[in-house]
């Protein structure tokens, strides 16, 4: 199962191709649902940075949707910095500013290392929690059956 961008932690260029493949699966998905404008960047997306570590595992996209008050990061891995892994998609929910917004944000962190074999779970994923009646609870529960029966 090869990556799609396994030199992104020491190529510039391959690094800027995951964050714009990240931006059009996110356009896909808008287009897809009729949401195209609801999302908008959020929180800090890392740059380029010439040291692998501080590239590895870092936030590459961000997204805000106002009207649903729910927001998306991606971080992606490599298989370079991690011998023992190989491509998956996994996911957790959070809340953003638990006791200092007034909204706190309901956020989904989708950790990754893209591949042709797990494309169609990512597209699943991301079109799921941009659905207007996915709360955190269903995202959850979605996350444990899409993520878990496709590493077991």
């Amino acid at each position: 199962m090869p990556e799609l961008f396994p030199d992104f932690i020491v190529s510039e260029e391959s690094f800027r191709q995951a964050k714009e493949f990240w931006r059009e699966l996110v356009r896909e998905q808008m287009a897809a649902l009729g949401q195209m404008g609801d999302w908008a960047p959020w929180t800090h997306e890392e740059a380029w940075s010439s040291d692998p570590d501080s590239v590895d595992g870092a936030v590459i996209l961000s997204v805000y949707s106002a009207s649903q008050n729910k927001g998306l990061r991606v971080q992606q891995s490599a298989t370079s910095a991690h011998k023992d892994k190989k491509p998956f998609v996994g996911g957790y929910t959070d809340i953003f500013g638990e006791g200092i917004l007034e909204r706190p944000i309901p956020n989904l962190c989708i950790d990754a290392i893209p591949a042709d074999e797990n494309l169609s779970s990512i597209k699943k994923i991301v079109g799921y929690w941009f659905d207007i009646g996915i709360d955190q609870t269903a995202m959850q529960a979605y996350l444990k059956t899409e993520t878990q029966a496709k590493s077991g």
